[in-house]
C-alpha cells in the first residue's frame, strides 16, 4: 500500500512537472529565440489561461479552491494593498532619481484596459489561483517550495523583455504576490496589487 501512494505521488509530481515546464518555461523560450513572434506572447497567455481552466473543468476544482472567494476579500485586498502601496513608492521613487529608465514613447491606449481588465486577471489565474490549487493537489504543501515555484514561473514569462530588470522585478514582487495568495487564498486582492503596480511599471518603463 505504501509502494503503491508512492507510485502515485511520484507520478503526480511528474505530472505537474510537465504541466508547468509546458505552460511557464516552453513559450517564453519559443518566443525569445523568435519561433514564436513576441508579439503574439498576449495570446499565448491567453491559450495556457484557457487550457488551465479546461483542466481544472475536468479536475472539478471548486472555484474557492482557485482563489475566486469572497469571505477572505477584505484581508485579502487590505493585505495587497499595503504591498502595492510600499512597492508602488519604492517603484516612483527610483524612477525619480533616475534608476529606472524613462518610458519609451508608444500608443498605449488600448492596452491600459486591457492590461487591467484581462491581463492581470487571467495572469493571477494561471499564476497563483491555478498553480496554488495543483500544487496542493500533488502534495507540495510547503510554504517555501509554493512560494518559490509560482514566483520563478511567474517571473520566466517576461524573458520575453530581453530585459533583467523586467525578470528581477517580477520575481521579487511574485515573492510578495504568493506569500500573500498563500495566506490569503483569493484571486481579487492579488489581482488588484497587480493592476495597481503594474500601470506603475508601464508608466515608469519598467514594462
Amino acid at each position: 500500500m505504501t509502494n503503491q501512494m508512492t507510485s502515485l505521488g511520484r507520478t503526480s509530481g511528474l505530472k505537474f512537472a510537465a504541466l508547468v515546464l509546458a505552460a511557464f518555461y516552453l513559450p517564453p523560450l519559443l518566443i525569445r529565440v523568435g519561433l514564436i513572434p513576441r508579439t503574439y506572447a498576449f495570446v499565448v497567455l491567453l491559450v495556457i489561461a484557457g487550457a488551465f481552466a479546461l483542466i481544472a473543468l475536468a479536475q472539478r476544482m471548486p472555484a474557492a479552491e482557485l482563489g475566486f472567494r469572497w469571505d477572505n476579500l477584505k484581508p485579502a485586498v487590505a493585505a495587497n494593498a499595503v504591498l502595492a502601496l510600499a512597492v508602488g513608492s519604492g517603484l516612483l521613487a527610483a524612477f525619480w532619481l533616475g534608476l529606472i529608465r524613462h518610458p519609451h514613447a508608444g500608443n498605449w491606449w488600448w492596452f491600459v484596459p486591457f492590461y487591467v481588465l484581462i491581463s492581470c486577471p487571467v495572469q493571477e489565474f494561471v499564476c497563483r489561483g491555478f498553480l496554488f490549487a495543483e500544487m496542493r493537489r500533488c502534495g507540495i504543501t510547503g510554504a517555501g517550495s509554493q512560494i518559490a515555484i509560482s514566483a520563478v514561473s511567474y517571473a520566466f514569462l517576461h524573458i520575453v523583455f530581453r530585459d533583467w530588470l523586467a525578470f528581477l522585478a517580477p520575481l521579487a514582487i511574485g515573492v510578495g504576490w504568493g506569500a500573500l495568495y498563500r495566506r490569503y487564498p483569493n484571486l481579487w486582492g492579488v489581482v488588484l496589487s497587480h493592476a495597481v503596480l503594474g500601470l506603475i511599471s508601464l508608466r515608469i518603463g519598467l514594462i
